[in-house]
């Protein structure tokens, strides 16, 4: 990845929105007594009326509401990668919170199915589906 391409991607703005019928799910907040370190964020899901569920890079995640009856989610430190005919992929280029409250195990990309995707928005720009602008 070049240098201009990075610095474009920490700071762009990517917004996915999911299909009809989808919804925002998220883990209640846990306070343990004793520390554990590297266990990462409550986790964020994305589910579906057919009942599969995607998990999101919580620690990315800006904002996440319904809108118009379809999960919408802003994510930070995250780029557009690739369009192929079964996947759309995203892949981490910053992380957004420091590493002691990150899971060691949290992925670099992040792969969607595209019947579960309407739109994703780059900067504003319509980048999925292709021919919408």
């Amino acid at each position: 990845m070049t240098r201009a391409f990075e610095s474009r991607a920490m700071s762009a703005e990517l917004v996915i929105e999911f299909a009809a019928g989808s919804g925002i799910e998220r883990d209640a907040k846990v306070s343990p007594r004793l520390p554990i370190v590297g266990n990462g964020p409550p986790g964020t899901r994305v589910t579906f009326p057919d009942g599969w569920r995607i998990n999101l890079p919580t620690d990315l995640v800006l904002a996440a509401d319904r809108v118009d009856d379809r999960a919408r989610v802003r994510l930070g430190g995250m780029a557009w990668s690739a369009e192929a005919d079964d996947a759309l992929s995203f892949e981490r280029v910053a992380d957004l919170w420091p590493a002691e409250r990150l899971s060691p195990e949290r992925a670099r990309q992040m792969r969607l199915d595209p019947a579960r995707v309407e739109r994703v928005w780059l900067d504003g720009v319509v980048v999925h589906p292709r021919g919408l602008r």
